[in-house]
């Protein structure tokens, strides 16, 4: 492309980040651990929500200095399935 052509809106594309989705109101992934385990709660699956729990405090235990997301829990999960 040369300097005197012209851009057209069919040429042109935007970049977002990971966390670009949470300026338009999207829960991050660290939300999603909290979310998920109030859900857990409100639908009364106390096993599902023990489970979740021990491996929360399991990975929150083990990396102390960095949050826990929802990404790491559900890695654990499918590692132990």
């Amino acid at each position: 492309m040369t300097s005197k052509e012209r851009i057209s809106s069919d040429r042109i594309g935007f970049f977002f980040g990971a966390e670009a989705s949470i300026e338009f109101g999207m829960p991050s992934v660290i939300d999603m651990a909290s979310s998920f385990t109030d859900e857990l709660s409100r639908k009364g699956q106390k096993k599902e929500k023990q489970v979740f729990d021990n491996i929360y405090n399991s990975l929150e235990n083990e990396y102390v200095k960095a949050k826990v997301d929802i990404e790491a829990i559900m890695s654990v999960i499918i590692g132990l399935k």
